[in-house]
């Protein structure tokens, strides 16, 4: 079952609804509102993919980041994409990687770069992006207009209630992205200046 919310699962207390809470202490892995949808350029480096919130509620939570990500595609050419990256509000927080579409390598452990841990008070959430270039990195780079990306996270954390000191280690079910289209160049933006029109692309 694939949706857009997970909730980090643990061997503590269930309650309804399919939340479960560490004792107290919940966390939310969820696709953001704004997570991008529509066209992506060829070739075009560091592009958002999808956009997730890791939120705490009742009690401060600990973990450290422990993501898999992985693609899907249209194109039975694509192999791959290059320089695959987590950030979290921001920061960069695991190394450049080379996903392969799904079919070829179910997921990609991203690898933290530096600190993998997060504290997150109740009420509060930290921003995550999955990034990388709309390039195929198996070394024919055979994306092309009207090809279709859709990224994947799958989340697998180790939590801690700071309160409650219960601790979760578990994988949750897959979070897609949104599908994205590719072009081989930006939408044409159209300007008017006294009357007279002037159309630009974006490369």
């Amino acid at each position: 079952t694939v949706s857009n919310q997970s909730v980090i699962p643990n061997q503590f207390q269930a309650v309804s609804g399919g939340t479960f809470n560490i004792n107290t202490g919940r966390l939310v892995v969820t696709k953001s509102s704004d997570s991008p949808s529509g066209t992506v350029v060829a070739g075009a480096s560091d592009v958002v993919l999808a956009r997730y919130k890791l939120e705490a509620y009742s009690e401060e939570v600990r973990g450290g980041y422990g993501f898999r990500a992985s693609f899907v595609t249209n194109n039975a050419n694509v192999g791959s994409l290059r320089n695959v990256t987590l950030y979290a509000n921001g920061v960069k927080v695991s190394n450049s990687l080379t996903v392969k579409e799904s079919t070829r390598e179910p997921y990609k452990e991203m690898t933290c770069s530096s600190d993998c841990t997060f504290k997150i008070k109740p009420g509060s959430s930290v921003a995550l992006e999955i990034r990388g270039y709309i390039y195929d990195n198996d070394g024919t780079n055979d994306i092309a207009s009207n090809d279709t990306i859709q990224v994947k996270l799958l989340p697998s954390l180790s939590v801690t209630g700071m309160n409650s000191l219960a601790i979760s280690e578990s994988l949750v079910e897959q979070l897609p992205g949104n599908m994205l289209t590719v072009v081989n160049t930006a939408p044409k933006t159209t300007f008017s200046f006294n009357g007279s029109e002037s159309t630009s692309n974006t490369y």
